[in-house]
């Protein structure tokens, strides 16, 4: 059979979840007529995960991981994390 009668079918399969937090707080104190105290803190935190994978068969064939450029799976899981903490304080 040649392949125009058994064609390379492909699937992928791609599943993402996002978690994020943000905390803030803010304080303000006037001095007199046109002075002021101000501080803060910020808290800023993100966690991302990406797990994917490709496969492809023929009719009549198991699924299989597609290698990819270097030779391996082309599949993953990615996991990102970041984490932002701030403070601030101004006088005048």
């Amino acid at each position: 059979m040649d392949q125009e009668e058994n064609p390379l079918l492909q699937r992928s399969s791609n599943v993402e979840n996002q978690t994020n937090w943000l905390v803030q707080s803010d304080y303000v104190h006037p001095f007199g007529e046109e002075g002021k105290f101000e501080a803060g803190v910020r808290l800023n935190m993100r966690a991302v995960n990406n797990d994917y994978l490709v496969e492809e068969r023929r009719e009549g064939e198991e699924w299989r991981l597609v290698d990819g450029p270097t030779g391996d799976p082309f599949d993953d899981a990615v996991v990102y994390t970041e984490n932002i903490y701030a403070a601030y304080f101004l006088a005048g």
